[in-house]
Formats: structure tokens, sequence, C-alpha cells
């Protein structure tokens, strides 16, 4: 099953692309992750409900980042219960993502946030997940669908037992709990070929594809499966 994570970028005042880096510390600063969070969850959910696109968008599985403020925000799960009932979008085909660390920081917040959301329907992945000190000990708590395993254990994991040995625990914990197991940073066919072999479920990376439009990927994927049917036909 083929996922895809919605990254958000920020056009500057000439139309130049502002990276994530420059723009998401400012706006924790002044308490904006929320809006920001908002915003990007309704336009996920326009493009992906649109007419031209919700047949071929439902095939796949999309992946939403929120904040460790957004998670703390007792008024968002209305929201995403406001925003699910107007647009024709099955919840099923959504989840969010929330960083390991914003987990830990915000652990009674979240457990609470992640039990009301779930019931909509809507799954959640753990990421970034392995940074940090307390991983397994409170996994169990929290109604997580899958674990984005931290790049940082993935970059030289061909090459590094000790990655290898942590990927493995990692993997072996999340079979037990019925996760499953997304590798980040996957940059190179020798890095799918390990996961591969060390039976992690989903891989994501500059190998597997670079970030684009969202409009223009939806428009491809259409196009794409048009083809096929007539193909068929």
């Amino acid at each position: 099953e083929t996922h895809y994570e919605i990254l958000v970028r920020m056009i500057d005042e000439s139309g130049a692309l502002v990276p994530p880096i420059e723009f998401i510390p400012v706006a924790e600063r002044y308490n904006l992750m929320s809006m920001i969070d908002r915003w990007v969850f309704k336009r996920t959910l326009q493009l992906l409900s649109s007419k031209e696109y919700i047949d071929h968008a439902s095939q796949f599985k999309w992946g939403i980042n929120l904040s460790g403020m957004t998670v703390s925000d007792e008024e968002f799960h209305e929201y995403v219960s406001e925003c699910l009932h107007e647009y024709d979008f099955l919840p099923t085909r959504l989840y969010f993502e929330i960083t390991e660390t914003s987990a830990i920081k915000n652990f009674k917040s979240c457990m609470t946030f992640m039990n009301e959301i779930h019931s909509m329907g809507v799954q959640f992945a753990l990421d970034d997940f392995g940074s940090g000190l307390s991983s397994f000990s409170y996994l169990k708590k929290l109604s997580v669908d899958y674990l984005k395993i931290d790049g940082g254990l993935i970059r030289d994991i061909v090459s590094s037992r000790l990655d290898q040995a942590m990927v493995r625990s990692i993997s072996e914990i999340a079979g037990v709990m019925g996760v499953k197991t997304i590798a980040e940073y996957v940059e190179s066919e020798a890095i799918l070929e390990k996961l591969a072999e060390m039976q992690i479920d989903y891989a994501q990376g500059y190998e597997i594809m670079r970030p684009q439009s969202m409009e223009l990927e939806l428009k491809q994927l259409s196009e794409h499966t048009s083809f096929k049917l007539r193909s068929g036909n």
C-alpha cells in the first residue's frame, strides 16, 4: 500500500519556496503552529475530496504532521470532526504524524488526543521513533498504528551493526504490538535492500520519491489511473 506524507512550504513575497527549517521555529516561537496545522489539514481535505481527485486519492493513505502545540490544543479534535463532516473523504485513509519528542513531552494530553481522534477513524504514526530515551516504556499506552523509525538509525544501517540491532529491536516490538514500521531517510538501493531483509514494512526517502507539489502529484495519479483503465479496456 502506497502512502504519502503531506509536507508544508511557505511562499515568500518573490514567489520562492521557503523551507520549513526557516519558518517553523518562528511559528513555534509566536504560538502559530496550531493555526498552521489547521490550515494544512483543511487544505489537504479540500484537495483529496475534490471531484477531480477523490476516486484516485482514496486508493492511498495520507500522513499529516502535527506539532506538539496542536496535540495539546483541546479544541483541535472538534476541528478535525468538523472538517471530516464537511469534506467527503474517508478518515481511515488519513493518519496524523506526531514526533516521539512531542508525545513524551505532552504525554497525558497526547494519549487523550490520540484516543479521541482514533475514534473518528483517523490513525496515528509516531515520527522520529528511536530518537528518545524511553521509547518502549510508554509505547504500549499510546494508540499508535505506525512507527516511523528515526532517519539517524537508517542512514548508516548497511554498515552499522549497532543501527541494525536497534532497528531490529524496534521492528520486533512493533510486530508484537501489531504496529507497522516505516523507515525514514531511505536514500539508496542498498539501504532499501537491507530494510527489506530486516522485514521493515515501509520505506520513505529520496530513493523512493522526492517531494513535489501535491496538486501536481494528484493530477499525475489521476492521469496514470485513467490511462491504466483505458489500457485495460
